[in-house]
């Protein structure tokens, strides 16, 4: 059964840094390639692993955001309680 205060790591392909790390393998390779159809490959594989952590990093801070909104409107909330002085 899984643990939900322990979930298990992700994988890198699942984290901005892994996506990072694979379109710069992906970047490096490409420089590194005999045939022309090789390197557009590569390079359009490395700009699809960016593009992916881009929309990883946006929705992380999208999030990020959401969950502090949520706390200040949490703890104003809090202060609108019965007996709470207006």
């Amino acid at each position: 059964m899984a643990d939900p205060l322990h979930p298990p790591p992700k994988e890198a392909r699942d984290t901005v840094a892994g996506c990072r790390e694979r379109a710069a393998q992906d970047r490096l390779q490409a420089a590194g390639t005999d045939t022309e159809n090789g390197r557009r490959v590569l390079e359009r594989s490395a700009a699809s692993w960016e593009a992916r952590a881009d929309e990883m990093q946006r929705l992380e801070s999208g999030s990020a955001g959401q969950r502090i909104a949520d706390r200040n409107l949490w703890a104003s909330e809090e202060g609108d309680g019965p007996g709470s002085p207006e």
